[in-house]
């Protein structure tokens, strides 16, 4: 039986501030985030980075080059992926990791999922703060991103924030297979 450390040792993907951002691998290098003529100062303004920021919701999709990023909006609260649950899991607030995850296979029936949308991948993805231009994400943030193993399709995308316990929240982003 593994150990609560093994259970629960998993990568976290942190933002700087700005929305985090699941991008198919093969079009990486296609996510630009420098000013490129905008104002500097407003970063918002500031290539893929800008388009995600003006995501109004807790979930988005932005067309990048042939395929579609999934933008993880709203709030910048650390993230990690769930292979056995399809699900991504944000940390809005839980004393612990293991606190956190052990309630959310629970919820995932009875959760109220909202902001529904569809998302295309052609394969793997990379789960990344949208900060960070894709062609140096991998070497300036080696410990900053999660790289997923996604089977092609498309997937219907929706979130749920839930209480699990008095003193925890988990923001859940759902994948479901769009297959009949």
């Amino acid at each position: 039986m593994p150990s609560v450390d093994d259970e629960y040792a998993r990568t976290w993907v942190e933002s700087l501030g700005g929305p985090l951002v699941v991008l198919p691998r093969s079009v990486l290098p296609l996510w630009h985030t420098d000013p490129a003529g905008q104002e500097v100062n407003d970063p918002a303004e500031w290539g893929d980075y800008g388009r995600a920021c003006k995501i109004d919701d807790s979930l988005g999709v932005l067309e990048v080059g042939d395929a579609q990023a999934l933008v993880l909006g709203d709030v910048p609260d650390s993230t990690t992926f769930l292979p056995e649950l399809s699900a991504f899991v944000r940390w809005e607030w839980a004393p612990s990791e293991e606190a956190l995850l052990d309630g959310v296979e629970a919820v995932l029936d009875t959760a109220e999922w909202e902001t529904e949308v569809r998302w295309t991948v052609p394969g793997p993805v990379v789960l990344f703060d949208s900060v960070w231009p894709g062609t140096t994400l991998l070497d300036q943030q080696p410990e900053n991103h999660l790289l997923i193993d996604l089977a092609p399709g498309t997937f219907r995308v929706s979130f749920a924030s839930i209480a699990t316990g008095p003193e925890t929240r988990v923001g859940i982003v759902r994948l479901l297979s769009d297959k009949p």
